[in-house]
């Protein structure tokens, strides 16, 4: 791990932090938030699972919808990290989406 962290373009280090944050089961926290939530995921989302299970970007924003109960979703094209991969669209959803918030 160190060893690929090392090499910029290595994503060990990032893929380290993700499994094991991801790796929990927030499900139950998630449903407590009652702002609007809006869900965002890239059309091309890669799963990192504990179980080697893969997981479609439709299926992981139904996940995420069934658990926060004042949400929205979107899915806009990229991967991951959508500010950066998709600046213009993410930015036009998210500006679509806050005037619905009271």
């Amino acid at each position: 791990m160190e060893k690929g962290a090392k090499n910029s373009q290595s994503q060990y280090a990032v893929f380290s932090f993700l499994a094991g944050f991801w790796r929990q089961d927030f499900s139950q926290a998630i449903a407590q938030i009652y702002q609007p939530t809006l869900v965002l995921v890239g059309s091309q989302a890669s799963t990192i699972s504990k179980t080697n299970k893969t997981e479609t970007p439709e299926q992981r924003m139904k996940t995420y919808l069934k658990y926060l109960p004042q949400a929205k979703g979107n899915q806009i094209s990229g991967r991951n990290v959508l500010p950066y991969e998709s600046t213009r669209e993410f930015v036009q959803v998210v500006s679509e989406f806050l005037p619905t918030i009271n």
